[in-house]
C-alpha cells in the first residue's frame, strides 16, 4: 500500500506548489494553464485510473 502511495505523492506536491502560486494571480486557472498544471492532473489521472482497474480485478476473485 505504501509503495502505492508514494506513486501518487510526487504529482500531487507539484499541483500544491502550482496551486499555491496560483492562488497569488489576476486569473489562476489561465495562469495554471500557461504552467504545465495539466501534466500532473493527467499523470494522478492514469494512476488512478490503473489503480482501479487493479481494485476491481482483486474483488472479482
Amino acid at each position: 500500500m505504501n509503495n502505492g502511495l508514494n506513486r501518487f505523492t510526487n504529482h500531487v506536491q507539484q499541483l500544491e506548489i502550482l496551486v499555491n502560486k496560483a492562488k497569488k494571480q489576476k486569473n489562476p486557472a489561465l495562469w495554471l494553464f500557461n504552467n504545465n498544471a495539466r501534466t500532473p492532473f493527467f499523470m494522478l489521472e492514469g494512476l488512478a485510473k490503473l489503480y482501479a482497474g487493479l481494485q476491481k480485478k482483486v474483488y472479482q476473485i
